[in-house]
């Protein structure tokens, strides 16, 4: 009803000021540049399964609705909007990656990496090409297991050690190699190697930004995952690799009480969907490509929302 009514609308001041407020409500809520700073600040402080819950889906939601609402209702509003998109998305990739760069609590990198994210949903936004909603949409669903996973490797690693600042870390791997290895296999899907979910969505940005020749963008993802590769660096190094600080207290797993298996269990759960979807990439894009599809042509969508009647009493 919306996307008739505002089709039928001039598009001047009015529409494109309660797009652009639109955008900045939404935008707080998916954590996007500049309203981002909320999420650091605070999704490091529940219980890690509390965590994981609230960054695999909590910043998707704004995400869904940006993209509905600017496929559906906006669409034809004004081409700065989706200027502006992509401008929000370089900016919140980049600024939430060294974010997490510079952090040195686990859950707080966690937490920059989970904002970095959004960016790559919505670049494919704002560049509003099929295949850049592909992409869009593959990062939303590895991100969703990505950043549930990450929180809950930390809380993991929280149990085994008391800690979660990577100084007071060290010697996870031999203490917990199964774990230190399932760890591993996320940062390697955070940073966008093959054979993991991260690859195949950047990939697709990054063919979708030179196909619109959004070069900057292109640069921001590229940018991005070097820095990732820093940041996942820096954390395996010193608080898996590296022999713990003899000054600090000796690691005891039954300290934080009884095996956190259900943790566990469900973490590995996640890191296997990791593996799968990057191995099933082509079942997984061709959904995605007609979700994608459906949004550019919402015809369809509306037809089914709002039916056609026939006679009065339909």
């Amino acid at each position: 009803d919306l996307a008739g009514k505002v089709a039928a609308l001039p598009k001047d001041g009015p529409v494109l000021t309660v797009a652009i407020l639109f955008l900045m409500a939404v935008g707080m809520k998916a954590a996007a540049f500049p309203l981002f700073f909320w999420l650091p600040a605070s999704y490091h402080t529940p219980n890690a399964v509390v965590s994981a819950v609230f960054s695999g889906l909590l910043t998707k939601v704004g995400v869904y609705a940006l993209i509905r609402v600017f496929t559906l209702i906006f669409a034809d509003v004004s081409d700065l909007i989706f200027t502006i998109l992509i401008a929000v998305s370089v900016l919140t990739m980049i600024l939430g990656v060294l974010g997490a760069l510079a952090e040195s609590d686990l859950r707080r990198v966690a937490a920059f990496t989970v904002v970095s994210g959004i960016g790559y949903m919505l670049l494919g936004l704002g560049i509003g090409t099929e295949l850049a909603l592909v992409g869009a949409l593959l990062y939303t669903v590895h991100s969703m297991i990505l950043s549930a996973a990450l929180f809950m490797g930390s809380g993991i690693a929280q149990h085994f050690t008391g800690a979660v600042r990577l100084p007071k870390l060290g010697g996870l791997y031999s203490l917990a190699p199964f774990y230190a290895a399932g760890f591993l296999i996320c940062c390697f899907s955070l940073a966008g190697l093959p054979p993991f979910s991260g690859f195949w969505p950047k990939f697709v940005l990054v063919k979708a930004s030179l196909d619109a020749s959004q070069y900057t963008a292109t640069a921001a993802v590229l940018i991005s995952g070097f820095l990732t590769v820093l940041t996942i660096g820096k954390i395996y190094s010193i608080g898996f690799w590296r022999e713990r600080d003899p000054d600090l207290p000796p690691i005891d797993p039954a300290a934080g009480g009884p095996q956190p298996t259900g943790r566990i269990a469900s973490f590995w759960a996640m890191t296997a969907l990791m593996i799968g979807l990057g191995l099933a990439a082509g079942p997984v894009s061709s959904v995605a490509s007609q979700a994608a599809g459906q949004l550019l042509s919402p015809s369809a969508y509306i037809a089914v929302v709002l039916p056609e009647t026939e006679g009065a009493g339909s």
